[in-house]
């Protein structure tokens, strides 16, 4: 199974941000992907949207809560329906 991480403010640490993962916890939870977005959604009381997300890479349409604050960000994600499932799936 993919499991992206998706991150609004990627600076370029990627190999440091890994390495944490893997001695901290476990190389088990070293993300494959780690994917750059412009937003990611989020709630009038800040929390994340991860289900909304998780559909809508899933190619399932999904409607939006009204508590959601950017709810044309999700749009960006359409792109990565079917990802998970492409053999040469690289970033």
């Amino acid at each position: 199974m993919l499991v992206p991480i998706w991150a609004s403010r990627y600076v370029g640490e990627q190999f440091q941000f890994c390495e944490t993962i893997s001695q901290e916890l476990t190389p088990r939870y070293v993300p494959r992907f780690i994917v750059e977005v412009d937003e990611v959604p989020g709630t009038i009381n800040g929390k994340k949207v991860e289900t909304a997300v998780k559909q809508i890479i899933s190619g399932r349409e999904i409607g939006v809560s009204s508590t959601v604050t950017n709810p044309e960000c999700l749009r960006g994600y359409r792109r990565w329906v079917g990802f998970e499932g492409r053999k040469d799936a690289k970033l």
